[in-house]
């Protein structure tokens, strides 16, 4: 998914172009098929894997009133000093590592530790630890067992909205691959 996505980068579609028959992906097709998909999951898109800046604060707001929206219909119960701006910082750190997940701080992302064998810290995944209870407490101003008990769910529940995103759009460029 990363290679197709990869051809979008900032001003590299020629909308008023096309393919020329030959079965290969065009940057205009993945264009299309991603065009297909709801606005803000288009701009998931292309601002995680086109790096496209463009979109970042108009997708960062639009996932900030989201966020208030859920947590009004959930009836989530603010404490102390809690408000707007927690739930902005909430939204902004869970859309930041889900467009640009954390790395292992020992293995630098590689997965290996001087290429001798897999990394202790990570398993060899090179993904980092994400969004800790530490990390939400720390941010959002709030205790650790505040965060454990009641942000935590919240991080989840975002995460999830994110990963079904990256679904549909997966789903959008196997369709691209199947009839391209």
């Amino acid at each position: 998914m990363n290679e197709i996505m990869a051809m979008l980068t900032p001003k590299t579609v020629d909308l008023a172009g096309g393919g020329k028959g030959s079965g290969e992906v065009t940057p205009q097709m993945v264009a299309a098929v991603i065009h297909d998909l709801k606005p803000d999951v288009q701009r998931y898109a292309f601002l995680k894997y086109s790096l496209d800046e463009s979109v970042k604060g108009v997708l960062f707001d639009n996932c900030y009133l989201d966020t208030v929206n859920i947590a009004l219909k959930g009836g989530w119960k603010l404490k102390g000093d809690e408000d707007a701006g927690t739930l902005s910082i909430l939204s902004d750190m869970v859309l930041e590592e889900s467009i640009n997940p954390s790395i292992c701080s020992v293995c630098n992302g590689a997965g290996m530790v001087n290429n001798k064998g897999s990394c202790g810290v990570c398993g060899g995944s090179g993904r980092g630890t994400g969004i800790s209870v530490r990390k939400t407490a720390k941010r959002l101003k709030v205790s650790k067992h505040r965060a454990d008990h009641f942000w935590m769910d919240k991080v989840r529940l975002l995460m999830g909205r994110y990963i079904e995103w990256e679904h549909d759009i997966d789903s959008a460029l196997k369709r691209l691959t199947r009839t391209g």
